[in-house]
């Protein structure tokens, strides 16, 4: 993208320059490349200001603004969806979302919103078909992602079934066979499951949701916030079941003062969540802390009550 804007950049300064020395030109170039840089980052940082603290408006114009500058940015994409999302205009988000997932299919949390914004109008991604390539080994990873955290295992499975089989897909087979066993009122889900390399899986797996943690509590404690983030979010694609991971995402976020962001993280945890005690109460603690900064006093009270459900 760079690279393109600079061509067009130094073709645009060369039609005006004129008779200009030569020697003037390329310092002119660079010169409005940085003006268009320093303007895009601009109104992109204050549209997700905006966004944090719910001004949605707002911050749609300032992204309408920045696609106009980079019309092929995923990232303006998926922020343009997410703030049309908000502001329950899914209709107009969804072309957005769909773009911002074509371009980087990949990327987990771009499929994530457009499948919260189909959700929202009664749609499943059935309704992609011929638009995303819903066959693409990234996309499937990303949906089996998306259906094992809503709890859907046999969903899950329909996506990660013959999907090369890395340590981290094996992992999420595991998860969605269990899921299926017990929604099905299998009391023994390990029978659901193949033998091979199961057991290799749970070893790795233990060690990696403990490496992941213990890292994520050093960079939290430090406040060294968007490292914290950077780890939850890998963390989560890798083990979507796991609320802890959820919460260090929304813990890093309003430490970034991007509050809005972490109440959507915290509320996708806390569907996971199995009881009101131990974690359950760090995430009502953090909804508190982060509803109170927002100044929304009335969800802040909501929260502190099951702070102390005995309270009332």
């Amino acid at each position: 993208m760079k690279k393109k804007i600079t061509a067009w950049c130094t073709a645009v300064l060369f039609l005006l320059a004129g008779n200009l020395p030569a020697q003037e030109e390329q310092p002119s170039a660079e010169l409005f490349l940085e003006s268009y840089t320093d303007l895009f980052q601009e109104k992109f940082f204050e549209a997700l200001k905006q966004r944090g603290i719910e001004n949605y408006d707002r911050a749609e114009a300032l992204l309408l603004e920045c696609k106009q500058m980079q019309p092929d940015n995923p990232v303006v994409d998926h922020e343009l969806g997410k703030a049309l999302y908000h502001q329950q205009q899914y209709a107009a988000a969804e072309p957005y979302a769909i773009a911002a997932v074509n371009r980087a299919p990949s990327e987990y949390w771009y499929l994530h919103s457009l499948m919260e914004i189909l959700s929202a109008s009664y749609k499943t991604e059935a309704s992609l078909d011929g638009v995303i390539a819903l066959d693409m080994p990234d996309i499937r990873l990303n949906l089996g992602k998306w259906y094992l955290q809503r709890a859907k295992g046999t969903k899950a499975l329909e996506y990660l079934e013959d999907l090369p089989q890395t340590t981290q897909i094996r992992v999420l087979q595991e998860k969605a066979r269990t899921l299926t066993a017990l929604s099905a009122g299998n009391s023994n889900p390990a029978a659901a499951q193949p033998n091979n390399g199961v057991n290799a899986a749970n070893n790795n797996t233990a060690d990696q949701l403990t490496n992941y943690r213990i890292q994520l509590t050093k960079k939290l404690g430090e406040g060294f916030w968007e490292d914290a983030l950077e780890i939850a979010m890998e963390a989560v694609e890798s083990y979507p079941l796991q609320p802890d991971f959820y919460l260090g995402m929304g813990q890093s976020l309003a430490g970034m003062g991007q509050y809005s962001r972490a109440i959507d993280r915290l509320k996708e945890g806390e569907i996971l969540l199995l009881g009101s005690d131990g974690i359950a109460q760090e995430f009502y603690k953090t909804f508190v802390q982060v509803y109170t900064a927002m100044g929304n006093s009335e969800k802040a009270a909501f929260y502190a009550k099951k702070l102390n459900p005995q309270g009332e």
